[in-house]
């Protein structure tokens, strides 16, 4: 696995009292703040360098894992934009087509899944193949596009299968369920994205095509929350979602070009704008919350990863 020291144009705010961004949110009464913090990347296939990056985790060293999609590779970062990578291009183990979701689980595994290939690889966190699962098809353990995943406390694989408009709940073996079909009401989906998992076990799914974010529990009764628009609590193609340690939701609001960040009741504060300065976004994917609540985004077609500090204001 190769390794960068040199820092990719990386502009950092150590002190958030000297550096704060307020991100142009828009809300009638805000209940949090996300400061700036630092970004790192440009466009190009060096360590350190994107292409469409699509999806982001975070370990327990706080280090920020990238499926760096366009590159077929996965990359391991800091803060400073110092990375090492693993991956090349193949449908072998340890090779990667455009992967599109990471997860880290509670042993620092690595988990990733490809929307071309169908399949869950695992590795471990220094990006050595343990183990994959996976193919095309609609039966449990098979997939259609699947999208982005996670890991709960209890090891379950859950990934969000597009195109067969479900959730499957997965162990290391690809054994699965699943729930969810096609349509509008709650607990059916069009095009779910993302997926997170709350302290008490609640899923968090992003229905894309919907324009809304569900909540459902692992029997796929679901309640949602959000419809097309660009108000607060509105949204455009919902991508991936995260959840910080008060389990806010953390809401990748990709065709709006900014990020959301709600509560369990739907009420939801709203980031950032179309641009390439600190805080702007050109349709982010990915989000991710590391242990210090700081919200990292994979801002796609500006190629870099933009990393806030998530503040609540009643703090």
């Amino acid at each position: 696995m190769a390794t960068s020291s040199k820092n990719l144009k990386l502009r950092s705010c150590l002190s958030m009292a000297v550096c704060f961004f307020a991100m142009s949110f828009v809300s009638a009464q805000p209940s949090v703040d996300l400061v700036f913090v630092a970004e790192f990347g440009t466009q190009g296939s060096k360590l350190g360098q994107f292409v469409t990056p699509r999806a982001i985790a975070t370990n327990d060293r706080d280090q920020i894992i990238v499926a760096d999609s366009g590159n077929d590779r996965i990359q391991i970062c800091d803060i400073d934009g110092q990375c090492s990578a693993f991956g090349t291009r193949g449908e072998r183990h340890g090779q990667f087509i455009n992967p599109h979701g990471v997860a880290v689980d509670s042993q620092a595994r690595i988990l990733t899944v490809e929307t071309y290939t169908q399949r869950v690889q695992i590795f471990r966190g220094d990006g050595m193949f343990l183990a994959s699962f996976g193919s095309y098809g609609v039966e449990r353990g098979q997939f259609r596009t699947p999208g982005g995943l996670t890991v709960d406390r209890q090891g379950r694989i859950i990934v969000a299968d597009e195109e067969n408009n479900r959730v499957q709940i997965c162990d290391y073996e690809g054994n699965c369920t699943a729930f969810g079909s096609e349509g509008t009401e709650p607990g059916q989906f069009r095009v779910p994205r993302g997926v997170a998992v709350t302290s008490d076990n609640q899923i968090i799914v992003s229905d894309r095509e919907n324009h809304r974010i569900q909540i459902c529990d692992y029997q796929g009764r679901c309640r949602t929350f959000g419809r097309f628009g660009s108000r607060p609590g509105e949204f455009a193609a919902p991508s991936e979602v995260a959840v910080d340690s008060k389990d806010r939701i953390v809401v990748a609001d990709r065709d709006n070009h900014r990020i959301q960040v709600c509560d369990l009741q739907g009420n939801c504060t709203a980031f950032g704008r179309f641009g390439t300065a600190p805080g702007e976004f050109n349709s982010p994917p990915a989000v991710a919350v590391d242990s210090q609540d700081r919200v990292v985004v994979a801002d796609r077609d500006n190629s870099r990863i933009q990393i806030f500090q998530l503040i609540s204001r009643l703090d």
